[in-house]
């Protein structure tokens, strides 16, 4: 019999071995659980996060659809398949939205009839195509299509596409875009945990895109809920997965993030395994329990910091679509204006040039004084409303345009008297880059463009110590400025005036449209400025704060030299863009 004694020490043996083991079990079990709850609350997270992503990758494609489809209205198709200029333009369009691979258009019968991966297109047989016998059929508006090998490209794509209307109403043809693996690029840049897997499933079951890849050709039907978690067999590791779904708000698909419980099953397992080898040693539980509780807060901000990153990622991919699709539906804009205000000034200058060939009639056939004065102040008037047309067409960009190639520094030099008599009461700076390149425009517009700029610049300035600085300079531009591309002269005027309010700095291009009082200004200089540049083949850029002036760029393209040019240089050339 055991002396009872013995017994406190009994006690403290078994609770040195059942403390331990008990506090050990405790921790295990409530491991198992919160880190299954920690998986499930991830894949809801990351289906929430990538399903808002995917949407709008399909709504900046649908845009470029839109796009290609008014680019082609009213085309024969026989344009369509053999413009060169079409064609470079719907592919400047495909290269502005990374999300599109390919823009197509396939005709009545099936045939491809463009595609901006080559040019001029194959004559493909589209005709068993998903989207072209949905849209044949029905004309369901925006169509998602499911995976398929592409016939041109032969890799991995899905499409959408829209219904061509002929001039009667009926079918005539498809317009749409080929998606490739930008989804994939998209997950595979590390904005998943360990373990996590993430498939964009069209409701037909056909995996549009997966990470990692090679998963499965097809997916398991999910429940007709928008959103939620189930779970499902892994064929891979023989046991579950995991798996939150999160469907797209306007187009037949789901993203679908998955997780197996083997990895939740393995990480658990190696927790349990720090804690039983530290469990055996009731001496160092303490420490052990520290670097365990260390160890998992660190994981924990690990997580975190991936989950930040994720958002982070989300939101700067969001910022850039709206920037582009700002600047395609801004660039829309402009050229429609600029159409409607072409074929206006040409016909109005057509009516000027009739009333100013009759007054000079009615000139020559009186003596009457006070008769020809009137005509004078007539003709007079008729040569204001000419001007004014010349400005409005340098907007439409179909003026005539003198072209030669110059010295810019050269050119300020020369007006440097002209621009220091038009902003007397301002500090005029001007700055010229040494081994300036050679500019290939028309020398006299690029004078009323800068003297423009200064005016406007002088009249946004209020206080005694107004500078107005024009500074010259070589660039390359990558994408910059109406996304130009390549070496440019940028003449640049900065001001220190009041600046522009952000609701009016979107709208300065516009003709007609300015920020003076009554009576100051006709709103034509800056149009007529940012027509030349686009004109010449460059550009124009703004940029303004209230209170701290405005910025104006016009980036020119840069020539040859003078004598690559030969006879033709040193006269000139006229180009008038219809």
């Amino acid at each position: 019999m055991v002396s009872s004694r013995f017994w406190p020490f009994g006690f403290l043996l078994a609770g040195a071995v059942l403390g331990p083991v008990a506090l050990f079990a405790v921790g295990a079990w409530q491991s198992h659980a919160q880190l299954y709850e920690q998986a499930e609350e991830t894949a809801k997270r990351q289906a929430a996060g990538f399903a808002e992503h995917a949407e709008k990758t399909l709504q900046s494609a649908e845009l470029v659809i839109e796009q290609a489809n008014q680019r082609i209205s009213g085309l024969s198709w026989d344009e369509i398949r053999t413009s060169r200029p079409l064609w470079e333009d719907l592919s400047r369009l495909d290269k502005q939205v990374p999300e599109v691979d390919a823009i197509f258009v396939v005709d009545a019968k099936g045939i491809g009839a463009l595609t901006t991966r080559v040019f001029p297109s194959p004559p493909v047989d589209f005709s068993q195509r998903d989207y072209f016998k949905a849209q044949l059929r029905d004309g369901l508006g925006t169509y998602l299509g499911g995976s398929v090998t592409g016939l041109i490209s032969h890799h991995a794509i899905f499409n959408m596409s829209v219904r061509r209307q002929s001039a009667a109403g009926g079918f005539d043809g498809v317009v749409g875009v080929s998606i490739s693996d930008y989804f994939e690029r998209f997950y595979g840049r590390d904005l998943m945990p360990d373990g996590f897997a993430v498939s964009l499933v069209h409701d037909s079951g056909e995996i549009l895109a997966q990470y990692p890849p090679g998963q499965a050709a097809r997916a398991e039907p999910i429940p007709p809920s928008p959103s939620g978690l189930f779970t499902d067999a892994d064929p891979a590791s023989g046991g579950q997965r995991i798996v939150a779904f999160q469907r797209l708000a306007s187009y037949p698909a789901y993203v679908a993030i998955s997780v197996a419980d083997t990895s939740i099953r393995n990480a658990w397992l190696r927790y349990v395994v720090r804690w039983g080898a530290l469990a055996g040693v009731s001496a160092v539980a303490l420490l052990g329990l520290a670097l365990i509780a260390l160890s998992w807060m660190r994981r924990e901000a690990d997580a975190v910091a991936r989950q930040q990153e994720t958002y982070a990622s989300l939101i700067e991919e969001e910022r850039r679509r709206k920037h582009a699709e700002a600047a395609l539906v801004e660039t829309r804009k402009l050229e429609a204006l600029g159409q409607l205000t072409g074929g206006v000034a040409h016909d109005f200058n057509n009516l000027l040039q009739a009333l100013g060939g009759n007054l000079r009639l009615a000139l020559s056939r009186t003596a009457d004084e006070r008769v020809r004065r009137a005509l004078d102040g007539c003709e007079r008037t008729v040569e204001r409303g000419q001007a004014l047309v010349q400005k409005l067409l340098a907007f439409a960009r179909r003026q005539p345009l003198q072209y030669e190639v110059f010295d810019a520094n050269a050119r300020l030099e020369a007006l440097r008297e002209l621009l220091h008599q038009s902003a007397p009461l301002v500090a005029l700076k001007i700055v010229t880059a040494p081994d300036l390149w050679p500019v290939e425009s028309d020398a006299g517009q690029l004078d009323l463009a800068i003297l423009n700029l200064v005016v406007n610049a002088r009249d946004s300035i209020t206080h005694v110590e107004g500078v107005v600085t024009v500074e010259t300079s070589n660039v390359i531009l990558n994408g910059a400025a109406g996304e130009l591309d390549g070496p440019f002269v940028a003449v640049k005027v900065t001001d220190n005036g009041a600046g522009i309010p952000p609701e009016a700095l979107q709208r300065v291009w516009e003709p007609f449209f300015t920020t003076k009082p009554a009576g100051k200004g006709t709103g034509l200089g800056l149009s007529m400025v940012y027509g030349f540049a686009r004109q010449s083949g460059g550009g124009v850029s703004i940029e303004s704060e209230v209170g701290r002036g405005t910025t104006v760029t016009i980036y020119l393209p840069k020539g040859m030299p003078v004598q690559a040019y030969g006879d033709q240089a040193a006269t000139g050339r006229t180009v008038s863009a219809a």
